[in-house]
């Protein structure tokens, strides 16, 4: 069996370069429900039969602009991790720090994060076996 992993196409989403950590909340879960720009992708000519993509919009956008409708399955298992903020705050830190601490958080598996990286590695294994 032959995998292909693709990211999804460019979101339409403009990011502030500051924000407290609730905007910073709000803005990753506007970020989650925006759609993308459509571009041009040149894939090798395979026998694309089992189509997995996430349950964001994006993920969908994307696989449907490439390869229509056909043969896409829908899986939460390789939805992105979300991300929040690393703690409140009021005052307003920069974009680039709220996204490093959050993922040093989660790879430190810590509880603030949604999901940290053990959890996403057996939700990794879980697709594995899913899609094998």
């Amino acid at each position: 069996m032959k995998v292909i992993i693709m990211r999804h196409s460019r979101v339409k989403y403009i990011w502030k370069k500051w924000y407290t950590s609730d905007e910073f909340n709000k803005a990753c879960k506007e970020y989650d429900s925006s759609f993308v720009e459509h571009t041009e992708q040149n894939l090798p000519d395979y026998n694309y039969k089992n189509i997995y993509i996430s349950t964001l919009p994006r993920s969908r956008e994307t696989a449907i602009s490439i390869f229509g409708q056909t043969h896409l399955r829908q899986t939460e298992l390789i939805d992105e991790v979300p991300l929040r903020s690393a703690f409140d705050s009021k005052i307003k830190l920069p974009l680039w720090f709220w996204n490093f601490a959050g993922r040093i958080q989660w790879l430190f598996n810590i509880g603030r994060q949604i999901e940290g990286r053990l959890n996403t590695k057996k939700t990794c294994e879980k697709f594995c076996k899913y899609a094998l």
